[in-house]
């Protein structure tokens, strides 16, 4: 009897043995723990993952972390998953840890086909086993190699900001959607064989040449910031985004590119550019350039357009009707007529040469900047001048008067925004500021500034002299007939301290003087 109940207690501790044999080793406790709380995985609902329930799962595991307190350092027992189809372990990334998730063995999961990631601390991933795989993310980790050549199932390849000095995707035939960029190191990229891609992003690499010409499919190209002294965009009538800042490029053909709706070329040292194929551009970035003439007149879908730091003489927009933000400040520009672009929000068009500037038309705009010119005369009563947010007219020595909304508006919340010689005025036409008629003759009034007193030597050919002196609201403060006095004094010793306008009428002469009265 003895004998029997000792055979019975081996026989129990054998399947209690058997059943902790068949538990997956899972040393991660968060990993664990999110394992154990799918019930999809976990399905008898104990406190541990057998093999058997492993081996049934065929779903994704999702241990997605974005909360601090469940990051995930070790992945071991992912082995088991033999049958899973997709794996998401993004942002394990632990800022508070010296653990962290810097490894991943997927090769006993061959029937993968998603795999997401991205923003850990991998330094390997090997991916060879998983010839399945269509989709895959590991973007912003450590990895400087990563070989794809048995993913040939991939469509989807997102590598971005990782340490790669290479890659060949030569093997990669179904990729729709490739994006290596950020990784700094890749020399060269040779996507002649993916003709089914639609997006390709690599941009932040050491790229100096990309033919794409081959991926007449792409919609959306994105090369920002490499060496790139050529790029061909030759046969890509498809694609609609190009965006290539920051490279070396002396020269950009997008006449084959009729789709083109976001062109942004900007910082190359490009000389000329045609877009008059590109009717559907919405969005046209190419500042700092070499150009010296932009055509922008067939490109009637214009929103956005940032032409600065060109040396371009003349920009006409009068067709770019649905303009919104223009940018074509530091360049040569004497003349901008905006008088079209009843749209537009934002000008900025400062540093050039430019001696007038209307935008009275322009009533939605709330930013202005057109400081460093050559004003003479500047309109901006647009009916909204309480909506700016931004504005700058300093730095135009001969900008006497400013035409506003409401001059004492504009006097209490611009004053920084404009020379201390300059006024703003509801009416600048009424002191003689806009328009005036051009005069043979010299006045000179001394001293000028003054406590108050001011001589005026006018010219011997100046005769019946009427003279008007307006205050910066221009209001007429003082009017003096000169009949034979070629030295008249104008005392404004009861008038406060500013800035005066003084104009003389003689027969067809009319000649406006700013005085300062300190």
């Amino acid at each position: 009897m003895k004998y029997k109940s000792t055979r019975l207690t081996i026989f129990f501790f054998g399947l209690t043995c058997l059943a902790n044999a068949q538990n997956v080793a899972i040393p991660d406790a968060n990993f664990k723990a999110k394992l154990v709380a799918n019930t999809a995985i976990n399905t008898n609902g104990d406190g541990e993952i057998q093999v058997s329930e492993a081996a049934a799962f065929t779903g994704t595991i999702n241990v997605n972390s974005l909360n601090t307190n469940q990051k995930i350092h070790d992945l071991t027992g992912i082995e088991a998953f033999t049958g899973i189809t997709g794996l998401d372990c993004a942002y394990n990334y632990d800022f508070n840890s010296t653990q962290q998730l810097t490894s991943l063995n997927l090769t006993a999961n061959t029937a993968l086909t998603f795999l997401n990631c991205p923003y850990n601390q991998l330094y390997t991933l090997d991916v060879s086993a998983n010839s399945a795989l269509t989709h895959l993310n590991c973007k912003s980790n450590k990895l400087n190699n990563l070989n794809v050549s048995n993913n040939t199932a991939l469509t989807y390849l997102n590598c971005w900001y990782n340490s790669l000095f290479s890659l060949n995707v030569s093997s990669n035939t179904a990729l729709t959607y490739l994006d290596c960029g950020g990784n700094t190191y890749i020399p060269s990229l040779n996507v002649s064989t993916n003709t089914a891609l639609t997006a390709l992003l690599c941009g932040s690499n050491q790229l100096t040449s990309l033919d794409v010409s081959p991926c007449t499919g792409l919609t959306y190209l994105d090369c920002n910031g490499n060496h790139l002294t050529s790029l061909n965009v030759s046969n890509n009538s498809s694609l609609a985004t190009l965006l290539c800042y920051v490279n070396q490029l002396p020269a950009l053909n997008v006449s084959a590119n009729a789709a083109l709706t976001n062109l942004q070329c900007g910082v190359n040292q490009i000389t000329s550019l045609n877009v008059s194929n590109n009717t559907s551009l919405a969005i046209l970035y190419c500042q700092n350039n070499q150009l010296s003439v932009l055509n922008v007149s067939a490109n009637t879908a214009l929103t956005d357009l940032e032409c600065g730091g060109n040396q371009i003489a003349s920009l006409i927009i009068s067709n770019n009707t649905a303009l919104t933000i223009l940018y074509c400040h530091d360049n040569q520009l004497s003349n901008l007529n905006t008088s079209s672009n009843t749209a537009l929000t934002t000008l900025y068009c400062h540093a050039n040469q430019l001696t007038s500037l209307d935008v009275s038309s322009n009533t939605g705009l709330t930013t202005l900047s057109c400081s460093n010119n050559q004003l003479t005369s500047l309109n901006m009563k647009n009916g909204n001048n309480t909506n700016f947010i931004d504005y700058n007219f300093t730095n135009n020595p001969n900008l006497s008067c400013i035409q506003v909304d409401n001059a004492t508006y504009s006097n209490t919340n611009w004053a920084s925004a404009k020379d201390a010689t300059a006024i703003y005025s509801t009416n600048c036409s009424t002191m003689g500021i806009v328009g005036l008629t051009k005069h043979s003759v010299e006045i000179v009034i001394s001293p000028n500034p003054s406590s108050g007193i001011f001589t005026v030597n006018l010219d011997k050919q100046i005769i019946d002299t009427e003279i008007f002196v307006y205050d910066a609201l221009g209001n007429c403060v003082l009017r003096s007939i000169c009949k034979t006095d070629r030295r008249p004094k104008i005392d404004l010793s009861h008038q406060a301290r500013g800035i005066y306008f003084m104009e003389i009428l003689s027969g067809e002469e009319r000649i406006v003087k700013k005085i300062v009265m300190d």
